[in-house]
């Protein structure tokens, strides 16, 4: 696997942001669109939580962390092989659930999961790597269930 990298966007001492999460997640969510359509970064899969955010994504190479939220301390981790990536997919869209904000990941409202479900149409284009031989988007879900890793702490 090559150029692709779990970002973890945090507030600062964890406290919330300072936008609404509806507000906040129509930022983001515009962010990702136009970077999407510079070619600068493809998104795989794109949670945001009360505090952070978690982005699985391809990058090209004019590319700069910058691109993302500047106002957050952002880290990466580089994803090389595709066991990790499946782990970091599972454990992005679990995240919600983990925290108790949602009993199943394809109901939270501010992951690029949901809104796949709910607005395809406007929703921003996704680059998965999970097969997609799993039976569309209830597939999809029903492997992220089968292959949550809740032990793991990618954070």
């Amino acid at each position: 696997m090559q150029n692709i990298y779990h970002f973890v966007g945090r507030t600062t001492d964890r406290k919330p942001f300072i936008q609404s999460m509806h507000d906040k997640w129509t930022i983001e969510t515009s962010r990702l669109k136009l970077l999407e359509k510079k070619k600068k970064l493809l998104p795989h899969a794109f949670v945001l939580m009360p505090n952070h955010f978690h982005l699985l994504a391809e990058i090209k190479t004019d590319f700069s962390v910058f691109d993302l939220d500047h106002t957050l301390s952002i880290r990466n981790f580089e994803i090389t092989n595709i066991k990790t990536y499946r782990e970091i997919y599972c454990y992005i869209y679990m995240n919600p659930v983990r925290a108790g904000l949602t009993k199943a990941p394809h109901h939270y409202p501010y992951s690029l999961l949901h809104e796949k479900i709910l607005n395809p149409l406007d929703a921003p284009r996704t680059y998965s790597k999970i097969p997609v031989g799993l039976g569309g988007i209830e597939g999809e879900m029903r492997w992220i269930s089968l292959n949550k890793q809740s032990n793991t702490a990618w954070s």
